[in-house]
């Protein structure tokens, strides 16, 4: 008795923040590996290019605009991932902004857009993706948040009101 044995198929990826930096560079390396890619991003004519290029060497890669601070932008990205290729293993959400400057000199709406995409962004991508994940008998969730994103961010607010305290509690 012979059996045949099914080549298992590939398996995908979603990088969010792929059109550049991190993201591409694990775009990439998912890519040279054989897996299934969907690169995300809000640069659309960006991810689009990373897409091409990464398909015109010979991988698959699927390019999408893609806004991760907003919770029907992911669920699309989700569901198109899944029409595609009928399975999600891992999710790499990497996309992230910096907000330039100190916690007196930074606007609420920088600091919203900052906390929508880091935050927020890498909530609704988690939520959207683990069920797929999970359903698909386990996998990969990685939430990369770089020094750029966050110990800046936090290491120099974090100064700032350090100092401003120390200066208060002097006054008393």
């Amino acid at each position: 008795m012979t059996t045949a044995s099914k080549t298992p198929s590939p398996k995908t990826a979603i990088v969010t923040g792929a059109a550049s930096g991190i993201g591409r560079g694990i775009a990439e390396h998912f890519a040279r590996d054989g897996i299934h890619v969907v690169c995300a991003d809000i640069n659309k004519e960006a991810v689009l290019k990373v897409a091409a290029d990464l398909n015109d060497a010979g991988h698959t890669v699927l390019g999408m605009e893609v806004d991760i601070s907003s919770e029907a932008s992911v669920s699309s990205m989700v569901a198109h991932t899944m029409e595609w290729t009928g399975r999600i293993d891992t999710a790499i959400a990497n996309a992230g902004v910096m907000v330039e400057g100190d916690i007196l000199s930074v606007s609420l709406d920088d600091w919203q857009k900052a906390m929508n995409i880091n935050a927020t962004g890498t909530f609704l991508t988690a939520r959207a993706v683990l069920p797929h994940i999970i359903e698909g008998g386990g996998g990969s969730l990685v939430m990369n948040r770089s020094e750029e994103h966050t110990s800046e961010l936090q290491s120099r607010r974090n100064l700032v009101c350090r100092l401003l305290l120390e200066k208060k509690k002097r006054k008393e």
